[in-house]
């Protein structure tokens, strides 16, 4: 059965698995996602890490893939991968279908500078809403991406990358979706995400788009799931486009991160611009590149059974809500 399914959604996926080793596991699961073609290439999702389970016992994890939002009226084929093992646990061609034709347009993508130096739990919210009628030229992105940095750190978050989406049809815009992903609110691990991190998050994005101008009427839906997130890739050319002011605030990041001695900001203060940059490449050189760590347990154990085609029904995509 194919499930139809909005280019910009989450396609998600329920894994349940047995652990068949000698010791508890708790695998890391990634949910991947390739439309049709001759040539075509799969789209990574986040890397999940499953509740550990003892030996012997069935254990369940929900993972999950961003559908981009230029996949229109197409299939979609999924795999199931288990980093540290090789090939797919499961796969299958034609498991979600695009309509043609997308309501809703990227019009902002803001990429944080911390998302170049964390790896954790994270959670992501997707937020809909009904707005006053807005203007489109209006549309303050810089203005938007530090507001609702400033929201999320009074609440103890840090924003790591934020998608904004409209329906573009009419001539003022009345619909909004915001894609949010943020360390968990207080610090406290993506598991508690519940009853009361949504209200927060969806009162922080309100908030921040009202420092903007865009007024919500009422809220459509808002649903914030857990994540881990591993750090991106950071380039020259990224670091190019960063102010002072940024350099050295991801240097402090970075340091934090290593365990480092902070350097004094005086001494930061009186490198050059080019001197931050490079001091930058050194400290992200010490952090382990996205994708390189290996679940040890995985490997030597290998004792992961994912339930599965030609056994029990053991990975089944859940229907859109």
């Amino acid at each position: 059965m194919t499930i139809i399914i909005e280019p910009g959604d989450f396609a998600r996926a329920k894994v349940v698995w047995r652990n068949n080793a000698a010791l508890p596991l708790a695998p890391s699961l990634r949910w991947d996602l390739r439309k049709e073609g001759l040539i075509t290439t799969w789209k990574e999702g986040p890397v999940i890490v499953a509740p550990e389970v003892s030996p012997g016992l069935q254990g369940e994890a929900d993972v999950y893939c961003q559908v981009p939002t230029d996949w229109l009226g197409t299939e979609i084929d999924a795999k199931l991968m288990v980093i540290g093992l090789e090939g797919a646990r499961w796969q299958e061609d034609s498991v979600y279908e695009t309509a043609a034709e997308a309501k809703f347009e990227l019009i902002q993508h803001t990429i944080y500078p911390y998302a170049y130096v964390y790896d954790g739990d994270v959670e992501i919210t997707n937020a809909t809403y009904r707005i006053d009628p807005f203007t489109p030229s209006a549309w303050a992105a810089k203005k938007l991406a530090d507001s609702v940095a400033s929201e999320a750190a009074k609440n103890g978050s840090r924003v790591i990358e934020l998608k904004a989406y409209v329906d573009t049809g009419p001539l003022f815009w009345t619909d909004i979706k915001i894609e949010l992903t943020a360390t968990p609110i207080g610090g406290v691990t993506a598991a508690g995400v519940g009853a009361i991190g949504i209200p927060i998050w969806a009162g922080i994005l309100i908030a921040a788009l009202a420092i903007i101008g865009v007024i919500v009427a009422f809220t459509i839906l808002v649903k914030t799931i857990a994540g881990l997130f591993q750090h991106k890739a950071l380039s020259e050319e990224i670091k190019a486009t960063w102010s002072r002011e940024t350099l050295i605030s991801v240097i402090g990041d970075f340091e934090a991160k290593l365990e480092l001695t902070p350097t004094p900001p005086e001494t930061l203060a009186e490198k050059s611009d080019q001197e931050l940059r490079d001091y930058c490449n050194v400290l992200a050189r010490g952090i382990v590149p996205p994708g390189a760590e290996i679940p040890w347990a995985l490997v030597a154990v290998g004792g992961l059974a994912v339930l599965g085609v030609g056994a029990a029904v053991a990975l089944a995509p859940k229907k859109k809500e």
